[in-house]
C-alpha cells in the first residue's frame, strides 16, 4: 500500500464528463435525430386544433391544421405588437387627432343620431318596464 497515489481532477472536468456520457446515452436510446425531428413534424403535420388552438380532433368543430393556426397566431400576435408599438410611440399625434375628432360637427351629429336611434329602437321593444306616475301629495311623517 506504500505505492497509494491520489488523482486530483477536478469537479467541473467530472462532472462534464458524467454530462456527455448521459448526452450519449440518451442520443442512442433514442436513434437518429433527423428521424426524431422529421416524425415529429409528421406527427404536428397531422394534428389539428380549434379556436383556441387546443387539440382536437379533424372531425370536431372549427378543426384545422395546427401548423395552419401557428402561423395566423404568429402573424396576428406580431402585428398586434407592431400596432402597440406604433401607437406608444406616437401617443400624443393619436391624443391630439380624437380630440380633434371629438370636437367635429359631424362627430356630434353621429354621436345624436345613434343615441336617437337607440331610445327609437328601445321604444319599439315588445318587452317593456313598466312606469308608474302618482300626482298624490305623500303623507306627512309624525313622530
Amino acid at each position: 500500500m506504500g505505492n497509494m497515489m491520489s488523482l486530483n481532477i477536478s469537479d467541473d472536468v467530472i462532472k462534464a464528463a458524467i454530462q456527455e456520457e448521459v448526452h450519449a446515452g440518451i442520443v442512442k436510446a433514442l436513434g437518429d435525430p433527423s428521424v426524431i425531428v422529421r416524425d415529429a413534424i409528421k406527427t404536428m403535420t397531422n394534428r389539428y386544433v380549434n379556436k383556441e388552438g387546443k387539440f382536437c380532433d379533424k372531425g370536431s368543430w372549427n378543426a384545422r391544421p395546427y401548423f395552419d393556426w401557428l402561423a395566423e397566431d404568429i402573424v396576428k400576435n406580431t402585428v398586434k405588437e407592431e400596432i402597440e408599438k406604433y401607437v406608444n410611440e406616437n401617443r400624443e399625434e393619436f391624443a391630439e387627432e380624437i380630440r380633434k375628432q371629438l370636437k367635429s360637427a359631424d362627430f356630434r351629429k353621429n354621436i345624436v343620431a345613434s343615441f336617437l336611434q337607440a331610445v327609437v329602437k328601445n321604444t319599439e321593444s315588445e318587452w317593456k318596464m313598466p312606469i308608474s306616475i302618482s300626482f298624490e301629495k305623500p303623507k306627512e311623517d309624525s313622530y
